[in-house]
């Protein structure tokens, strides 16, 4: 085809009109980019994609290119999706899908959970609103469970874990854990947790870990729930041994 060929006069002509497309984009990409870049435009030019489906007619090509491209359509059918794609566009396993859920009811912030399992905030995010109802039900479950916890976790004579030991594993695995002045636990700045709860949350961590649980006596845990100072005895409001009144 002459290289000074009027494109206008191709309108008419819709196997001419393709053929002069593909030759005019072989000369900047390979072979099997040209057919498709052709194809487009050749469906610009028709109006819709439609149209220039129906009245499509595939230009000579070589057996050597045939070849390839069947290769190439070969190779892509042959790749299965894969069953770690979810619904919502999350390239997850089962398990690390469900380690996810019962990250996000215990509290987690979407930035180190994008972190933890190589995915962005936003998709963090989108999962935590597509799945709030399941993560409301393990939130109530998990509260339920703490507020019964086994007897015998906590009377063990053997027990040596301290209720410090629990707070620096939580802080290992990212949960940040400040003590209260009553007693309690302050758990990513949003859950207020008692220490029997603060080693029940511990221990199912342990678990999804495989590991064996915290135990502790239950002297222990009634010790770390006792209200007491914590601040500087320099703003205590009544220090120890102070009298009260003027005169004694």
């Amino acid at each position: 085809m002459s290289e000074h060929i009027d494109p206008i006069r191709l309108l008419g002509n819709p196997p001419a009109r393709r053929l002069w497309l593909l030759q005019e984009a072989v000369r900047s990409v390979p072979f099997d980019r040209a057919i498709e870049l052709a194809r487009i435009a050749e469906a610009f030019v028709a109006g819709s994609a439609g149209e220039a489906r129906k009245s499509e007619v595939a230009p000579p090509i070589g057996n050597k290119e045939r070849g390839q491209i069947v290769d190439q359509a070969s190779s892509r059918a042959a790749v299965p999706a894969g069953p770690a794609t979810e619904r919502n566009g999350i390239a997850l396993s089962d398990n690390d899908r469900e380690r996810l859920l019962d990250r996000l009811a215990n509290g987690a912030r979407n930035a180190e959970l994008a972190t933890e399992f190589g995915i962005s905030a936003q998709q963090v995010q989108g999962l935590r609103m597509g799945c709030a109802r399941k993560i409301a039900r393990r939130r109530s479950r998990a509260a339920g469970n703490l507020s019964a916890p086994s007897q015998e976790d906590y009377q063990d004579p053997a027990a040596t874990t301290s209720i410090d030991e629990i707070v620096r594993y939580l802080r290992q695995q990212d949960d940040v854990v400040v003590p209260q002045e009553d007693g309690s636990y302050l758990v990513n700045s949003r859950f207020r947790l008692s220490a029997a709860e603060l080693i029940a949350r511990a221990n199912r961590i342990r678990n999804r870990q495989h590991k064996a649980s915290f135990q502790i006596h239950r002297a222990d845990i009634q010790g770390a729930s006792s209200p007491g100072p914590t601040r500087h005895p320099l703003f205590w409001e009544n220090p120890p041994g102070a009298k009260h009144g003027a005169n004694g």
